[in-house]
């Protein structure tokens, strides 16, 4: 297993060098240990390195997590403009994809499978402006039930704005409250 906060897969631009139209594929792995990442691009938060990361492409990757890692994200994306995640299977992870302080990201095509319970959402937008979210599978089971989607989360201070979600596909065999989320009261 890996340190907390790791990441099978990590192009981090806090060391402010340009990484732009990065490719990630085509990869499998596993992340035992809490915490941390999948695929880590990006950044976590706003600096003087925000946007040195544009326009990845990340996609046909089948990672898996854990559900001991009760904060594991699959799949982030931060402080990047433009690219996109498709075509991965992403299993037991708390918030299986991310978009974070991003903009034009697209989301499509991609198998979410037993997302960690209690989570804020299997696919998540945090201060993303123009994410598109579309034509994904999330199935779920007795233990593992997250709402599809959540345009929220305003993140220093920046409001997710601009969202499409369109064509998902949601499967879960146990009662659940809700199936997906968009906007919350604190959002524009």
């Amino acid at each position: 297993g890996l340190a907390a906060a790791a990441a099978l897969i990590r192009c981090d631009n806090s060391n402010g060098i340009q990484a732009n139209t990065i490719v990630i594929r085509r990869n499998q792995g596993v992340q035992k240990c809490a915490g941390g990442y999948l695929i880590f691009v990006g950044a976590e938060a706003v600096d003087a390195n925000v946007n040195k990361t544009n326009y990845p492409m990340i996609y046909n990757n089948d990672v898996t997590g854990t559900d001991a890692a009760s904060s594991l994200h699959g799949i982030m994306i931060g402080a990047s403009t433009g690219g996109a995640i498709f075509g991965n299977v992403i299993r037991n992870a708390a918030i299986p994809i991310v978009s974070k302080l991003s903009s034009n990201i697209m989301i499509m095509d991609n198998d979410i499978i037993d997302p960690t319970s209690s989570q804020s959402g299997c696919i998540r937008s945090k201060g993303t402006s123009e994410l598109h979210v579309a034509g994904n599978r999330i199935r779920m089971s007795a233990g593992h039930i997250n709402p599809i989607a959540v345009d929220q989360d305003p993140t220093g201070p920046t409001l997710s704005t601009g969202a499409t979600f369109i064509g998902n596909v949601l499967y879960s065999p146990v009662k659940m409250t809700t199936a997906a989320v968009v906007g919350t009261g604190s959002d524009a």
